[in-house]
């Protein structure tokens, strides 16, 4: 075949090394990501220009000549194609139509994601050593967070200000401060080797608890003043962070869910532990929505902002959702816009260097190169070989501060004089879209960045960027909590809550399929306008049920659906990575949704959704007096087979593990 007959692999994208591989110290600015699998090429210039590693030519066949030219030696086309950077056309021709975004890229590479095999002892000792190692690297993380700021202490509040008279009071500060204290103070602890770990009404991955409770407030209440708060669980206390009336405030009360994403990353260091975090979010969203139910307090749940809305902190603690809470008959569904501006456009001093936004990706498209950024702005570019040139004399050096000695001036001077045939329209068109920042700008960006990158998350955070709601946008109203609204299935609040079981350890206790029943329908009263959710149920210790007999759950009949699939102690144990304590189960559950990537907006949305069911199956499954083990952990392709269900990179999976358990074993 000629190079004619082949076409470049849609699915490459080209990331700047220094963010995609942070502790790689070599040559090289580029890598070459296949994002269908996992494979990465990382491109250094070399006196070798036959070499698929050679970053001037090997761009320079896949961004300007191909595939127009047919006189490549045939020795670099294998090259190519057995590097996966080209494909044969009519491999292309029957791949199925994908967004062209980011996010929808980025589901393809968590998905089927190669997790540890915990079903080897072998597993846990490199868990531990590596755990030890991170530990050597830095300090964990505090459960707590410390805030500066008037401190303002909430009223005390006991278990039983959940009692069934309770019900149905006007929502005051005593409300408020029970909401806060019951979702996101702690209610114990437990012992895990190396140390004590925090227990919360909600369970979180690791016992890292990442989410966290912020207050927007429009105007005064109770004697609040306007203003942001954080809710500091360790004192039960409001921290004011802010003292001017929020732009995104209604005119109610606001509560923001955050996640302090630093605890979640130092355990977990890969891309697909992204998707915990909001699965985490979605427990505390529903405890949240329990509670306000329960005072009988109207709300509105709007999908959280994620990267945009905050300043620098953006990327430390993402929002995640947001719960408006009209009060003094201030009105319903109120939909918050986001008036701020994350881009600095105030005037630029002419002589000031640039620097490469660390947001910036490429994507190869018929004619060229596409630059494409998510942060500031939304923006894709078509680009010539020479606006790549200056972008890649613009990557910011790890070796510090410019020097003629050692570095590169980013001048606009100095560009046009570093790059061939550039001009001062280059650059000005580069900064108008993004590519290029002001090194004031940049510099503001880059540490935040880099967090995210020493950790294995840049791939997260572009997604995540992509998915973030940009300004002067409205934020769209997912959900409404009705004024006293029963909450179906649990009619005493405080036990499930203080008494929730989750657990590693399981009996043989049989459990009736009236009791499983009742768990999962209630369960589902967690929805949402945006997503749904499915679930399957794998019975092992059901009376009713025939065990090992797959069976999803007809939400419109509320019963139990027999399918000819099957699966066994054996089947579960392997789809959920080897995780052996699931083994003894009474039964699996399998929630399952599905992601919009051609809607990024909404992509939030469906992690939540599970995690508000999952958190609603273990209080339910406490009012039973039995316990759950949740895992995202997932095999997506070994589960997709064992369903007899298509295989889907969109496809969302939490597996819920449910059976009676000893008091001992809850944690």
């Amino acid at each position: 075949m000629s190079a004619a007959e082949y076409v470049r692999n849609p699915d490459l994208v080209i990331l700047q090394r220094r963010l995609f591989a942070p502790t790689y110290m070599g040559p090289g600015k580029w890598v070459i990501y296949d994002t269908s699998t996992r494979r990465s090429h990382l491109a250094v210039r070399s006196e070798d220009d036959v070499r698929t590693k050679d970053i001037p030519r090997v761009l320079k066949y896949l961004i300007d000549d191909w595939p127009h030219s047919n006189n490549l030696p045939r020795c670099i086309v294998d090259q190519l194609l057995h590097a996966g950077l080209v494909v044969e056309c009519d491999t292309r021709a029957t791949s199925p139509k994908r967004p062209e975004n980011f996010l929808s890229k980025f589901q393809r590479i968590v998905h089927d994601y190669p997790f540890v095999d915990y079903s080897s002892p072998e597993a846990y000792q490199f868990d531990r050593a590596l755990m030890a190692e991170y530990a050597d690297e830095s300090e964990m993380p505090s459960i707590w967070t410390k805030r500066t700021g008037k401190s303002i202490t909430l009223p005390d509040v006991s278990w039983s200000d959940l009692e069934a008279g309770t019900q149905g009071r006007d929502f005051d500060l005593n409300g408020l401060a029970s909401v806060l204290r019951f979702s996101f103070g702690q209610i114990g602890s437990f012992r895990v080797p190396g140390g004590e770990r925090v227990r919360k009404a909600n369970p979180s991955g690791g016992a890292k608890h990442p989410t966290e409770g912020w207050l927007e407030m429009g105007h005064s209440w109770c004697g609040i003043q306007p203003g942001t708060y954080f809710y500091d669980p360790e004192n039960h206390a409001l921290v004011q962070t802010e003292t001017q009336t929020p732009a995104s405030a209604g005119a109610g009360l606001t509560l923001s869910v955050r996640s302090r994403l630093e605890r979640a990353m130092w355990r977990y260091r890969d891309p697909r532990s992204s998707r915990a975090v909001l699965f985490d979010a979605g427990h505390v969203i529903e405890n949240l929505f329990i509670l306000l139910r329960f005072l009988g307090t109207d709300a509105y749940l709007h999908p959280g902002r994620l990267l945009c809305g905050f300043g620098a902190d953006d990327f430390r603690e993402p929002e995640l959702g947001r719960i408006d809470i009209p009060i003094d008959n201030s009105p319903l569904g109120l939909s918050p816009v986001y008036h701020g501006s994350a881009a600095n456009t105030t005037e630029q001093d002419i002589g000031e260097p640039f620097v490469l936004n660390p947001f910036a990706y490429f994507t190869l498209k018929n004619g060229g190169l596409t630059g494409n950024i998510a942060y500031p702005k939304h923006r894709r570019v078509d680009l010539s070989p020479v606006e790549f040139s200056i972008l890649t004399h613009c990557i910011p050096s790890s070796r510090g501060a410019p020097s003629r000695s050692r570095d590169r001036y980013t001048t606009t001077k100095d560009i046009v004089e570093a790059i061939p045939c550039s001009s001062e329209a280059d650059i000005e068109r580069l900064e108008s879209n993004g590519l290029l920042l002001r090194q004031t700008h940049a510099s503001v960006l880059w540490p935040q960045v880099r967090r995210w990158a020493e950790k294995g998350w840049y791939l997260p955070l572009l997604a995540w960027t992509e998915a973030s709601t940009p300004a002067g946008h409205a934020v769209p109203t997912e959900r409404e909590a009705s004024n006293g609204r029963s909450i179906s299935g649990l009619t005493d609040i405080a036990k499930p809550l203080r008494k929730r079981i989750t657990s590693r350890s399981f009996t043989d206790q049989q459990i009736t399929s009236s009791r499983l029943r009742s768990i999962i329908q209630h369960s589902l009263v967690a929805d949402s306008s945006v997503s749904t959710a499915t679930l399957f149920i794998a019975p092992f210790k059901i009376s009713g049920l025939p065990a090992e007999t797959l069976h999803y759950w007809d939400n419109v009949n509320n019963q139990f659906v027999t399918t000819e699939n099957r699966a066994t102690v054996d089947d579960i144990v392997r789809v959920t990575i080897g995780q052996g304590w699931v083994r003894n189960c009474a039964a699996m559950i399998w929630l399952m949704s599905t992601i919009d990537t051609g809607c990024p907006r909404h992509y939030v949305s469906p992690h939540v959704l599970l995690g508000r069911i999952a958190q609603r199956v273990a209080l339910l499954s406490t009012t039973h007096e039995l316990g759950v083990f949740q895992t995202p952990a997932t095999l997506d392709a070994d589960l997709a087979a064992l369903l007899g269900c298509e295989p889907s990179p969109d496809t969302l999976s939490y597996s819920v593990a449910i059976g009676a358990t000893s008091r001992k074993a809850a944690v």
